[in-house]
């Protein structure tokens, strides 16, 4: 697990699986808020690293089934809303609770993700900025 805290944001990189997955906890260290960012094979380990934080939402950049394997668990175990471009929703067992489109903000706590739509590896790839 590799972990970046500047004092304003931590993001904790969790490598899950055998195909070289990461999924990414951003977290508010003033108040716990966090969003997971993809649901990758290990989900225990993401839900792991997650303790102790809440939740708040799932954000998933794109599609392909190895960023999913770990979802309904992730899912099921959180009871997050989850996030993910309307061109790629598709893939999910259920409809999101909310379509990332480029330019929204998410409030985290104190932090703002933004969505930046990024088509080309999937037709709604998404990358979040905070």
């Amino acid at each position: 697990m590799g972990l970046h805290y500047d004092g304003e944001v931590r993001i904790f990189k969790v490598e899950c699986g055998n195909w070289g997955n990461n999924a990414y906890i951003v977290a508010d260290p003033k108040t716990g808020d966090s969003v997971i960012i993809d649901t990758p094979p290990e989900p225990e380990k993401v839900l792991s690293e997650a303790q102790g934080l809440h939740v708040k939402a799932i954000l998933i950049t794109h599609n392909h089934s190895d960023h999913l394997v770990g979802f309904q668990e992730i899912r099921d175990h959180t009871g997050s809303p989850v996030w993910i471009h309307s061109a790629d929703a598709n893939a999910l067992p259920n409809p999101p609770e909310h379509p990332a489109e480029h330019g929204e903000i998410m409030q985290l706590g104190t932090l703002e993700l933004e969505v930046i739509h990024t088509p080309g590896h999937t037709p709604g790839a998404t990358c979040y900025r905070v």
